[in-house]
């Protein structure tokens, strides 16, 4: 999810700011990373096996048991948080 932000946040490679916060619970770990990008569309890859890339979105969906969450506010950029249940998180 960083690197999806650092990425995709600003396309002209300008220097931008993201933030990541962990927060965890007594069964759940919830990663938050907020960029300053407006666009709060997540685009999952096809699958390509031949592909370096592209597969991010992917795992940490496959990782969660609820969707990704995507809060955006017009100008402020997004935050798109993942929820992992903390028994999946151990075995990582």
């Amino acid at each position: 999810m960083v690197g999806n932000a650092v990425q995709h946040a600003v396309p002209d490679g300008a220097l931008a700011t993201c933030r990541l916060v962990l927060k965890l619970y007594t069964d759940v770990v919830s990663v938050e990373v907020w960029d300053p990008s407006p666009d709060a569309f997540l685009r999952l890859r096809e699958e390509d096996v031949l592909a370096e890339s592209g597969r991010g979105l992917a795992i940490v969906t496959a990782l969660c048991d609820a969707p990704l969450l995507v809060f955006a506010m017009p100008g402020e950029g997004k935050t798109v948080v993942a929820v992992l249940p903390r028994d999946r998180v151990k075995s990582l």
